[in-house]
């Protein structure tokens, strides 16, 4: 295997692009990387393994297992990058937690396959230009509280998303790339109103299509003004000056979030934090996470 990054690159981002067409996704919309390792017949598992990422095995069928002592968003990358091990033939891979910059770390041109394959794979430049034409966000102006509701759109974590930008997508600056990784989330989350910034928080708004918006038991969600749920998954906890209602996940489950004065909805999928089981029962509200 070649160990050229740009070549490795550019392999990846064909294949991402190529499963989205594969497997009718588009090029503008979100991937739940979770759906889609169920719909390539990846048996897919959650499970309490501290030292754990992720973990890919092609034998004797291919599988996957998600580390579920990582937050939401960083399981949605990894499980992306275990799909990438699949595509690419890679065998069993054992993926242990570590740092997102490692500066001893040696070069394993599958790993960085795999991990710009999940890149592309979650957020292509024609999603991430669609995304910021619709909610009108400029790159070169954008804001840590733009970069927080577009990593939530696409499912992955707010450094993830900076790192993508910086360093595949070469839409920011090696200073803004520095810059806002410097701000904490709770001070981004401060900035949307919300009296518990130290709380998870994934902000909705009225352009969020294509995709679910996923939660762990205890997370928050900011809604917009003139909406409502409709669902037993969520409950209100707090309205904003603005019109905004946020949310907390009580209970594992789905629902929907409805714009009273426009065509717009969004469904809200609710699983336990640190969910533990099969990823196709995650959701149920009836079933036992062991089964």
């Amino acid at each position: 295997m070649t160990t050229d990054r740009k070549t490795l690159a550019r392999q990846a981002l064909v294949a991402a692009l190529q499963l989205r067409q594969d497997k009718g996704k588009g090029l503008t919309d979100p991937v739940c990387p979770f759906d889609l390792a169920l719909d390539l017949e990846i048996d897919l598992w959650f499970k309490s393994l501290p030292s754990l990422e992720g973990m890919y095995s092609s034998s004797p069928r291919a599988a996957i297992i998600i580390g579920t002592e990582r937050p939401g968003a960083r399981q949605s990358y990894t499980c992306a990058h275990e799909i990438g091990h699949h595509i690419f033939g890679h065998g069993t891979k054992v993926d242990e937690i570590k740092t997102d910059a490692d500066p001893d770390a040696l070069f394993d041109p599958e790993e960085f396959l795999a991990q710009s394959f999940a890149g592309f794979l979650l957020v292509p430049k024609l999603a991430l230009d669609h995304a910021c034409k619709k909610r009108q966000i400029k790159i070169p102006d954008i804001k840590s509280t733009d970069l927080y509701r577009l990593a939530n759109y696409f499912g992955i974590g707010y450094t993830s998303l900076i790192r993508h930008l910086h360093y595949s997508l070469q839409c920011l600056t090696s200073k803004q790339e520095q810059e806002y990784s410097q701000i904490t989330l709770k001070k981004i989350r401060a900035q949307f109103g919300v009296s518990d910034p130290a709380k998870p928080l994934t902000v909705l708004d009225r352009f969020w299509t294509g995709a679910a918006a996923d939660l762990e038991i205890g997370d928050t969600v900011l809604v917009p003004s003139g909406c409502k749920f409709e669902g037993l998954c969520l409950m209100q906890i707090e309205a904003l000056p603005g019109g905004e209602t946020l949310y907390e996940a009580v209970a594992r489950g789905q629902g929907r979030v409805v714009s009273t004065i426009c065509d717009w909805s969004c469904f809200v999928r609710v699983r336990p934090k640190q969910f533990t089981g099969r990823a196709i029962y995650r959701h149920f509200p009836e079933v036992s996470d062991e089964k």
